[in-house]
């Protein structure tokens, strides 16, 4: 019922990919004539079928990642748990394998996915659990966490010298403008205030959605500022 990519390898690479696709596959009780051509078809998915026969250590890195990822989808799992499954691949293949990954998704299997790559987070995943030093820091939906963070990210363009503002934990300031991010308890309309009373005078002001990555960063040093 589980299929599994490490981010170790995991193939046997004195077998061809075609032995290391049936071998692995039977350990999980697996119909050898389903599973040969669920093989074939995954195998053309990731343009490998001509390495079919071919030992596993004639492969490139990025070709043996695709192998194990066939690997861990020939038996058809219900679940699939994916340890840096774009680890090694070239552009054109992180597309393909996360076109595998949805359509994986779509046939209403449950997926774990581990993965350091927020912007593949975004694309792929319905919830998230993000966790720094092995603690946790933020878990639920995607949709929900942008929603909690939506204004906490402001850029703005300005005359004058930035006073210290309330609310702010970061920014990058450079001479005539700036990206601040809030804390969750000050609004931008906090902000807006703050500035007009110092006498800044305001040419741009936009609040933008932060991304995973940039609230990540954001609770991690948030967690630093805390310990310290």
């Amino acid at each position: 019922m589980i299929g599994y990519l490490p981010e170790e390898r995991g193939v046997y690479e004195e077998l061809t990919v075609m032995q290391n696709l049936l071998y692995l596959s039977s350990l999980k009780d697996a119909d050898p004539e389903k599973a040969k051509a669920n093989a074939v078809s995954l195998l053309k998915r990731v343009d490998l079928f001509a390495f079919a026969n071919k030992k596993v250590k004639m492969l490139s890195k990025g070709m043996k990642q695709l192998v194990q990822l066939c690997s861990a989808m020939v038996h058809e799992p219900k679940l699939l748990v994916l340890d840096e499954p774009f680890s090694a691949l070239d552009p054109a293949n992180r597309e393909v394998v996360k076109k595998m990954i949805l359509e994986q998704k779509s046939h209403g299997r449950t997926i774990i996915l581990s993965t350091h790559l927020m912007n593949e987070v975004e694309e792929l995943c319905d919830r998230i659990l993000m966790v720094n030093s092995g603690r946790r820091v933020l878990y639920g939906g995607i949709n929900d966490i942008k929603a909690r963070y939506a204004s906490n990210c402001v850029f703005l363009e300005f005359s004058g010298k930035l006073p210290p503002l309330n609310g702010v934990e970061k920014g990058n300031i450079m001479s005539n403008s700036a990206e601040l991010f809030l804390r969750v308890d000050t609004t931008p309309q906090q902000l807006l205030r703050q500035l007009v009373s110092a006498g800044i005078e305001v040419t741009k002001f936009d609040v933008k959605q932060m991304s995973l990555n940039q609230i990540f960063i954001q609770l991690v040093e948030a967690e630093k500022w805390i310990k310290a």
